[in-house]
């Protein structure tokens, strides 16, 4: 399988994140941090529809990734 098929699958919710090999799970480091930064930058009550707006598979990955950059962001500590 490609790289980016292997990508696109997991984005798309087609592969759960932790099946997938781990330097695909690496590589997706990145689009997770862009989509987690993308939420943040909506208005507060914009976010959970957002969120919502991403496949199942991939949405809990997502939401551990934003709330790991709000606390950053905040100061917060876990």
């Amino acid at each position: 399988m490609r790289i980016a098929n292997a990508i696109n699958d997991v984005l798309d919710g087609r592969t759960l994140l932790s099946d997938a090999d781990p330097s695909i799970q690496s590589c997706l480091r990145l689009p997770i941090y862009h989509k987690a930064c993308e939420i943040l930058s909506l208005p507060k009550v914009d976010r959970k529809h957002a969120l919502s707006k991403a496949p199942p598979l991939i949405r809990p990955f997502i939401e551990d990734e934003v709330i790991r950059i709000w606390r950053e962001r905040s100061g917060k500590e876990k």
